[in-house]
């Protein structure tokens, strides 16, 4: 993050199946607490409006049944498998709307839908067929911060905002589809003014011509770089045939990317090139001449804060035996090959940034308020094990009740009923119920009631 004080990335981690994988997740930058803060599949809330059931059949294209498969149902923590005809059937479902997936283990594919679950009946939704070739989990990719917001790329045509204690996902850029292709590829947010730029090349496909820069959020997005129009500095008459990774300097004075084009027709090299952003020049290129080297291969993460350093990876044949490196680029912007340090070897890389970590004790998220003032906040670790700490603040003395729920609304424990002063008081869970019986892992809820309003928040114990 740009205070140094998080660690923003993305991960396949997945613990159960949900609609999601490659989540984007903040890290401390002391390592001690990690948070998802792409959507949390599954984590309803209680069922203050009571439940019902959702039944349904999970079978392949063409009709037959898929016994054994993983069904998941948001807001209830246990998956259920298909029976030997296909058919699930799920009760205590939190009423409301409710998202159903179903998981085929042989193909590894997926699929789901959303269904409104009403208290006291069952809702019966159409076949789910996980073995489409065009089911498959949404995805989150390359997390960038601006001010309160992040942004990322989901699945692969779109670029979303979202803002830091929200659950509001804002599509601000789509790519067109043409000829089936339909994604884009890098894109980053300048630190200074939140400018867009955006990697939008697409082969064969007259519209998706090369590099787009426009304002915030993505507003007014013209064509800077058109890669269907202008060749490769040096190169002659061959053209580009791909555009990957795109940075803004520190400054937003200058950009840089990666772009590929093929030599000879057939040998693809690549390039990292540096562009100054008001007059449009190429002022910096480097390109590796190696035939084996391809797009995909060389990869270019970040400007050093000072602005003099470009960060990059690449690979010759084994992406394990991976070289992250630094390059200095000029003053008038061009980038020095003779200055390249190797920084790590032999690690298979996929991700790298540039900055100075400042010490953070833990994730703050924001802390919810009620209209008479009093404040709830974020528990410490989250997830945890075997126990978390629940902070909030009153501005009078007031009689509290906290207590912990699970997401069908069901009471676990109750961590304090009495009388508190004004001002910040903390209490502790151990994962136990009101017996001192350990409690499962999954998803709770932990709910703060004090002079007629209450606040509450999720949780997750994972043993």
């Amino acid at each position: 993050s740009p205070d140094g004080r998080f660690i923003y990335f993305t991960s396949d981690y997945n613990s159960i199946y949900t609609p999601t994988n490659r989540n984007v997740f903040r890290l401390s930058s002391d390592g001690r607490t990690l948070q998802q803060l792409t959507p949390v599949w599954g984590f309803g809330e209680p069922g203050n409006q009571g439940s019902g059931t959702v039944a349904g059949r999970v079978v392949n294209t063409n009709g037959a049944p898929i016994a054994g498969a993983p069904v998941y149902v948001e807001g209830v923590a246990d998956v259920v498998s298909t029976g030997g005809d296909g058919r699930f059937r799920v009760e205590n479902v939190p009423a409301g709307a409710r998202t159903v997936l179903a998981y085929n283990v042989v193909m590894d594919r997926y699929d789901w839908t959303t269904t409104i679950v009403v208290a006291n009946q069952e809702s019966q939704i159409a076949d789910l067929k996980p073995n489409s070739s065009i089911s498959s989990k949404a995805s989150y990719y390359t997390p960038v911060v601006f001010g309160d917001r992040l942004y990322y790329k989901f699945s692969l045509n779109e670029l979303h905002s979202t803002p830091f204690g929200s659950a509001q996902s804002n599509t601000i850029y789509q790519a067109e589809a043409c000829n089936y292709i339909f994604d884009f590829n890098g894109f980053d947010i300048g630190a200074g003014t939140g400018k867009t730029a955006i990697m939008d090349y697409n082969d064969g496909c007259p519209t998706n011509r090369g590099l787009y820069i426009g304002g915030a959020e993505a507003a007014n997005m013209q064509l800077f770089l058109d890669m269907k129009a202008e060749t490769p500095p040096g190169s002659g008459m061959y053209p580009w045939n791909g555009g990957q990774d795109v940075v803004w300097s520190p400054d937003e004075s200058r950009i840089a990317l990666t772009a590929s084009y093929a030599a000879d027709g057939f040998n693809i090299l690549t390039y990292i090139l540096v562009y100054d952003v008001a007059s449009g020049a190429n002022v910096g290129a480097i390109y590796f001449n190696n035939t084996a080297y391809t797009l995909y291969n060389v990869d270019l993460y970040d400007w050093s804060p000072n602005g003099e350093w470009l960060l990059i990876s690449y690979w010759l044949n084994d992406p394990s035996q991976s070289e992250l490196v630094k390059m200095r680029v000029n003053a008038d912007g061009s980038i020095d090959p003779a200055s390249m340090q190797v920084l790590l070897q032999n690690k298979n890389i996929t991700g790298a940034a540039w900055g100075e970590l400042s010490a953070v004790s833990s994730i703050q998220a924001p802390a919810q308020s009620s209209p008479q003032g009093f404040l709830l906040d974020a528990n410490y670790p989250n997830p945890f094990n075997p126990e978390t700490v629940i902070t909030f603040t009153l501005p009078q003395s007031s009689h509290v009740r906290l207590a912990v729920f699970d997401l069908l609304g069901k009471r676990i424990r109750v961590l304090l009923d009495e009388k508190k002063s004004p001002g910040t008081h903390q209490a502790t869970w151990n994962g136990t119920n009101d017996r001192g019986e350990p409690v499962a892992s999954g998803a709770y809820v932990y709910r703060l009631e004090a002079d007629g309003a209450a606040l509450s928040r999720k949780m997750m114990l994972l043993r």
